[in-house]
């Protein structure tokens, strides 16, 4: 499975999964995802390490906790659902 397989900003592909799974509305955009990791320093711990943990209580649009584990799915494998090499 290839993560990204057209090398897109990697927020844009996240969302795009988000919204095909409903998580967010179609107005919700990848800078907006994108403005959520930057507004909470969640990005900034180092290279190849586990995420620091707890999480923030960061919510989308629809009310769902963005850093919950179903939500970073799409992050982590934005290409679930679709059909990838």
């Amino acid at each position: 499975m290839i993560r990204n397989p057209l090398k897109g900003n990697e927020y844009e592909v996240a969302v795009a999964c988000l919204k095909r799974e409903g998580r967010v509305p179609d107005s919700f955009t990848g800078q907006d995802y994108a403005d959520l990791w930057d507004q909470h320093s969640v990005h900034d711990w180092p290279p190849n390490s586990p995420m620091p943990l707890p999480l923030p209580d960061v919510f989308f649009p629809s009310g769902e906790n963005a850093f919950s584990d179903e939500a970073l799915e799409c992050f982590n494998n934005p290409m679930k659902g679709l059909e990838n090499p």
